[in-house]
């Protein structure tokens, strides 16, 4: 997927030789930088490890009507990407049993972290950036990857051909 029409400069970063797979380098115009994992995370002062729902389909179980934060599928390609595996993997009509079951939504995975660790809600689906930090900052979260799967999203990089920062022109 290179850059259309001469856009993207071609350039590769120093640390990308022996520090990245192949397939992060697309083009030698575009690089991979970052893939996230969804996750399901809870609040350990509500919930035990071992009652913790550790598939998606638990997390529209009546046993958590509202309990369960989401970040909004209407604004959030990883939640899009998530409703489109659950179908694939036979989870039908995830957004109504959401519905049945007063699930939470927040406007970004802040509002959600925030939300689980107050314990406003006890569980919820989670992009898993912010995961380490909230565990090495000694948060009370329990989290697992399904073993039914997961959806991944890719970060991607690249430099403008004829970029303008402050006064300097990248030139080829």
């Amino acid at each position: 997927m290179p850059v259309n029409a001469g856009s993207g400069a071609k350039w590769q970063p120093p640390e990308i030789k022996g520090n990245f797979p192949a397939g992060a380098n697309i083009g030698d115009q575009l690089y991979g930088i970052m893939q996230v994992r969804e996750a399901i995370i809870w609040n350990k002062n509500l919930v035990k490890d071992a009652d913790a729902p550790k598939e998606w389909a638990a997390l529209m179980d009546p046993r958590w009507k509202g309990k369960v934060a989401l970040n909004t599928p209407w604004r959030s390609i990883s939640v899009q990407q998530m409703f489109a595996y659950w179908d694939k993997i036979g989870i039908n009509d995830a957004a109504e049993k959401f519905k049945a079951n007063d699930v939470k939504f927040f406007e970004g995975s802040s509002g959600i972290i925030q939300a689980v660790v107050r314990g406003d809600a006890a569980v919820a689906h989670i992009t898993d950036i912010p995961l380490n930090g909230m565990l090495a900052d000694g948060a009370p979260i329990g989290f697992t990857y399904p073993k039914s799967g997961t959806t991944t999203s890719d970060s991607i990089a690249g430099v403008a051909a004829k970029a303008r920062i402050a006064g300097f022109t990248m030139v080829e």
